[in-house]
């Protein structure tokens, strides 16, 4: 495979920078259970891609769908594509709609809600904690 080729596979820890891929193939996992509801997310960019540095994820949320109040070890930021919705970030609640970012610091409590009649799709971009040196 030469530097121009593309595929449609995602790229891979051996071969992290040589593809390119379309979003639509890749598979959606549904996001079911107590953590979030009428939800899913598409890893488009896997974190094997820049040497575990940042991932990202398409996620969409169904009409009437919302993830609890939770908390999570690594820092990430939502930036909204389509839809509307609201977020909230420790006690601070904020209407959302395609444009809208939500940078969230590692250990803050966040949740967000899609408000609207239609899916509400965010990109979601995680920053894993950095490891300490010994």
């Amino acid at each position: 495979m030469n530097e121009t080729t593309t595929s449609n596979a995602q790229p891979t820890a051996e071969n992290p920078a040589r593809v390119t891929w379309h979003v639509d193939d890749v598979d959606w996992t549904p996001l079911t259970g107590l953590f979030i509801q009428k939800a899913g997310y598409k890893t488009v960019v896997p974190p094997e891609f820049s040497n575990g540095a940042y991932s990202i994820e398409l996620t969409t949320v169904g009409a009437g769908g919302s993830s609890p109040t939770h908390k999570e070890p690594w820092a990430h930021v939502f930036y909204v594509l389509s839809g509307q919705g609201e977020v909230t970030v420790e006690d601070e609640v904020k209407q959302v709609r395609a444009g809208s970012v939500s940078p969230i610091s590692a250990g803050q409590a966040h949740s967000f809600r899609n408000t609207g009649p239609q899916p509400l799709e965010m990109l979601v971009i995680y920053h894993p904690p950095r490891k300490r040196k010994a």
